[in-house]
């Protein structure tokens, strides 16, 4: 008799939601049309995702010239805003992800100046597959660690992978024919798996580690969403699609993102600042990367305010985002007027939650900076390199050292990030440092391979 009733209340249910659907003018409205899933439900912390297509040619920018903006109400009365973004021809898309099992009533307004319609429907929050723990986020009871949503601590033990056709070339990962398929990378978030490997840094900018520069693998694509994309506005959907997949794969199999939203600095390797689309050599705004990351208010600055809310509202329904870090190693270099305006677009386009971040190098990481007291800045990121007097017989005294300073002064997570294949203990402090890190780009000695098929 329990069985019987359980199966015709889904039944009913699912009858209500479709004439929910049908009545809200959900399937087709005006001048857009919506593509709801089939099934009507997402699981809880997994994507639902909808779709919007409408005729671009109206818009002199699609990525811009639309917004799109849902309000979903769940079970218990608790509100989640998204927005969404330009997908691809004719095509947008708003991504959301139910924190709740239940019954979840949302209403989507699509706007711009061609056409504006409000579309409202429900969906279907399914209990949590097994092995989904939900967001990741700094632990309320203990401000060191990382919880997921159901309370599980999260320990990171983690891998600086810049980006994955990178990170599978230099693992020795063989690859098929250019163009290079997925095979590689699949192959390589498989591995990292199978080394208890559950954090993989993403380095969104950074033009060295991208092709075409490493030629002698090709591989599948980077992640700088500025590659071919023809302006400061407007981005790779390419790449995009390549980081949708890449965070939907790495979370089949247990690895977390840290996505690095600018690295746009010089390097030792031979990237000048000069080759940005930023820089004003190439029509962009700044000289130099201070210059860029001191700068909050003027025009170049709404350009790189444009570019974190698409990269945002993209990504951040991807359960597997540990944290947003503002730009890589330029901390000491970087204005807090920066950093909390970037925070104030991340926050108001993350309902999740997740933490910002930035970055220093090592050895100039300035234990005096303002920026580590900033509410924004919620986790302590260094990173640590084999050079400037740091050698394989003192680098464990100097860590310590700088890792005491933490301990006794932030009570945040902290990163610990470090170059050349050496692989660090683990450690544990406030503000937490939670890579034992493995950096294995760029390959300083390519005849060094781990993997081994």
């Amino acid at each position: 008799m329990t069985k019987l009733y359980h199966i015709r209340f889904v039944k009913n249910l699912r009858i209500f939601l479709a004439i929910t659907l049908l009545l809200s003018g959900v399937a087709v409205s005006g001048q857009v049309t919506i593509t709801v899933p089939e099934p009507n439900s997402a699981s809880k912390w997994s994507i639902y995702e909808l779709s919007f297509d409408s005729d671009e040619s109206v818009f002199t920018n699609p990525f811009w010239d639309v917004t799109i903006t849902g309000i979903f109400t769940g079970p218990s009365s608790q509100v989640l805003k998204m927005e969404g973004f330009y997908f691809d021809t004719n095509t947008w898309k708003l991504r959301f992800s139910p924190t709740q099992s239940g019954i979840w009533n949302y209403s989507v307004t699509f706007h711009s100046n061609a056409v504006s319609q409000v579309f409202n429907g429900s969906m279907e929050c399914l209990p949590a597959q097994e092995g989904n723990h939900g967001f990741i986020n700094i632990s309320d009871s203990n401000p060191y660690r990382f919880m997921f949503s159901d309370s599980t601590y999260m320990i990171v033990n983690g891998i600086n992978g810049h980006t994955p056709g990178v990170t599978a070339a230099v693992l020795g990962i063989p690859n098929g024919p250019y163009p290079a398929d997925s095979l590689m990378t699949e192959i390589m978030w498989q591995y990292l798996a199978s080394k208890n490997i559950n954090a993989y840094r993403l380095q969104m900018f950074h033009q060295t580690w991208a092709p075409p520069v490493f030629e002698w693998n090709p591989f599948e694509g980077c992640a700088n969403l500025l590659y071919n994309s023809g302006g400061l506005d407007r981005y790779d959907v390419d790449n995009a699609r390549l980081i949708d997949k890449w965070l939907s794969r790495a979370a089949q199999n247990g690895v977390n993102l840290y996505p690095c939203l600018f690295t746009i600095h010089e390097d030792l390797v031979g990237y000048f600042f000069n080759q940005s689309p930023w820089s004003v050599e190439n029509g962009g705004y700044y000289t130099n990367p201070t210059n860029m990351y001191t700068t909050a208010n003027d025009e170049g600055h709404e350009y790189v305010k444009k570019y974190v809310r698409y990269v945002v509202n993209r990504y951040a329904a991807f359960r597997n985002i540990i944290a947003w870090e503002y730009n890589n190693e330029w901390g000491k270099y970087t204005s807090a007027d920066w950093l909390n305006s970037l925070d104030t677009v991340i926050t108001n386009s993350d309902p999740y939650g997740r933490a910002h971040v930035e970055s220093y190098w090592g050895y100039d990481y300035s234990y005096d900076s303002e920026l580590h007291d900033l509410a924004s800045n919620e986790i302590v990121d260094f990173h640590v390199y084999p050079l400037f007097g740091y050698t394989e017989f003192n680098m464990d005294s100097l860590l310590s050292e700088q890792m005491s300073f933490f301990m006794k002064n932030m009570r945040n997570p902290s990163i610990l990030e470090n170059l050349a294949a050496e692989i660090m203990k683990p450690t544990f402090l406030p503000k937490a440092i939670i890579l034992t890190e493995l950096d294995i780009g760029p390959p300083l000695y390519p005849a060094d391979r781990h993997y081994t098929g």
